[in-house]
């Protein structure tokens, strides 16, 4: 018994640090899918529940946070497809492989093979030099489109498109990556330099294959608005730190959407006409947010978690425009596009029929 005693503070510190590193692998961000009673769930901080629980019935996704695995209405998908995106999306489930188990790091930064495969880079490359200028982010969102800001143009000629690759400074990823010239540019006709109607396409001058790498997101429809809950991932090569250089390396960032953020808008962009609520929209990262070299770039929601048909398909609900000048040096919102009110004008040049011609 002695000879046990004296081992026992090791055996404590043991359990200790094996029910600690449990707990770690167990914990979930904001908007991650959980198990609860069977039906749909996901993570929310507990003042954003609205489902009331008694003490003894918290199922915490990440109890430290105050993160609770909220129960949400049952909502039914696949409404009968009006649109050409729509009907695109629905194709689009018969294209790409079923099996796409996402396991999203809680807290985690760098992005992992396979995790977001419509992440575009968009650059130029110089023919004499052989070397690539990558500026923005952009989205794959069809077989030869690339979804992206206007204002990354402003800087230069843009001939190159990248496709599956998660560090641009390493050959050693390669396996998935996918590149083309583009062979138009498609500006909104009324963007101009004021940071309005900020949407860009990019025509490829060839054909994507569709892979576990490379995948199309699908756009955020009217009709589909429903499952925006306001909680997006936002992906791209940007600076880190109080770097100017693009990270060479794929990020992700989750953000919040921010209501009432016009004032702050306009201060920190200068947005000659304010803040246009149907155009535009602003989030907020608890610590971390998009920054210079993440422009273009998409800020992508998943689809419902118990539609099968959909798992492996992200929808694309907004541009990122601005990001923090200096970044994690501010405390102002990122600027975004919204999807939503420029599909038709996604639709004219992608989808091109009758219906959205008139």
């Amino acid at each position: 018994m002695k000879g046990l005693l004296k081992y026992l503070p090791y055996i404590i510190l043991l359990i200790f640090t094996l029910s600690r590193t449990v707990e770690n692998k167990t914990r979930k961000a904001v908007g991650e899918p959980c198990d609860c009673e069977s039906q749909r769930c996901i993570c929310k901080y507990f003042s954003d529940c609205q489902m009331q629980y008694d003490r003894d019935d918290i199922n915490y996704c990440n109890r430290k946070q105050g993160i609770v695995c909220c129960k949400e209405p049952k909502i039914i998908f696949d409404p009968p497809a009006q649109l050409a995106s729509e009907f695109a999306c629905q194709k689009y489930t018969e294209m790409i492989s079923n099996d796409c188990a996402r396991e999203f790091i809680t807290g985690g930064e760098l992005a992992r093979a396979k995790e977001f495969p419509p992440a575009a880079l968009v650059g130029r490359f110089n023919m004499e030099t052989k070397k690539h200028d990558w500026i923005c982010g952009g989205t794959l969102i069809s077989e030869r489109f690339v979804l992206t800001a206007s204002h990354c143009a402003k800087t230069g000629v843009i001939n190159r498109v990248r496709l599956g690759d998660l560090d641009f400074s390493s050959n050693k990823d390669d396996e998935g990556v996918q590149e083309f010239s583009v062979s138009r540019l498609i500006s909104h006709p009324q963007y101009d330099s004021s940071n309005y109607n900020d949407i860009m396409l990019l025509e490829l001058n060839g054909t994507v294959t569709f892979t576990d790498y490379v995948q199309p997101a699908c756009l955020l429809t009217p009709s589909w608005t429903v499952y925006n809950t306001g909680v997006f991932w936002a992906v791209g090569w940007g600076a880190v730190d109080h770097s100017t250089n693009m990270s060479p390396q794929l990020r992700r960032v989750q953000l919040r959407k921010l209501e009432n953020c016009g004032p702050i808008a306009n201060e920190a962009y200068n947005l000659l006409h304010g803040l246009s609520e149907r155009t535009q929209f602003c989030t907020h990262g608890k610590t971390n947010d998009t920054c210079k070299g993440d422009s273009g770039g998409p800020l992508l929601i998943t689809f419902p978690s118990k539609e099968e048909k959909y798992k492996c398909l992200y929808m694309v609900a907004g541009i990122i425009s601005k990001g923090q000048i200096e970044c994690s040096g501010q405390d102002v919102p990122s600027l975004h596009t919204n999807v939503t009110a420029f599909v038709r004008f996604i639709e004219y040049h992608v989808w091109p029929t009758k219906n959205n011609k008139s």
